[in-house]
């Protein structure tokens, strides 16, 4: 037996984790993404609604969708959470969970939808589904929060009167 295999064991040892402390946190972030790990999000952070009471999330990986789905009761926990999974990774759907701002326990989700717009070529978001607990109807201020994060990533839906919306206000 020779002596030098575990030498060459030990400095191949080195080497690996000389390369794994130089990774960058920004390529680890890209490589996910890539591997489908993470998803894109509609937002870039979270967002206070302008009445304060409630924090629109984006849901950017596998289990922040089975958590929220699993607080919510909704088909997110299990039934379809491999197609949203897919979906969201490849950027075909976006979830957003809006989260009551004082105990961060999450009130409904939404899925919104991308589509261009014939005449003008502009890409807007939509809601595709929008529930509360139990897929019941979600409540006036987690619609309102929802439409101020549509507005802030530039769409005109739903269509509403952004009277009473105010500005929407990432967290910082």
């Amino acid at each position: 037996v020779s002596t030098r295999s575990p030498r060459r064991l030990v400095a191949l040892a080195g080497r690996f984790e000389a390369c794994r402390r130089g990774i960058r946190p920004e390529l680890v972030e890209e490589s996910s993404l890539l591997g489908g790990e993470i998803f894109l999000p509609l937002l870039p952070a979270e967002a206070m609604s302008a009445e304060g009471t409630r924090i629109v999330a984006p849901l950017t990986s596998r289990a922040a969708l089975q958590r929220h789905g699993e607080a919510m009761d909704n088909c997110l926990e299990a039934m379809l959470l491999d197609s949203y999974v897919a979906d969201c990774a490849a950027a075909k759907t976006f979830v957003l969970g809006i989260l009551d701002a004082t105990t961060r326990k999450p009130v409904s989700t939404a899925e919104v939808g991308l589509r261009r717009q014939p005449r003008t070529g502009r890409i807007e978001a939509h809601v595709v589904q929008h529930t509360a607990q139990s897929n019941a109807p979600p409540s006036a201020s987690c619609r309102r929060a929802l439409a101020e994060a549509i507005a802030a990533v530039g769409s005109d839906a739903p269509r509403m009167s952004a009277a009473g919306y105010g500005e929407f206000h990432p967290l910082v």
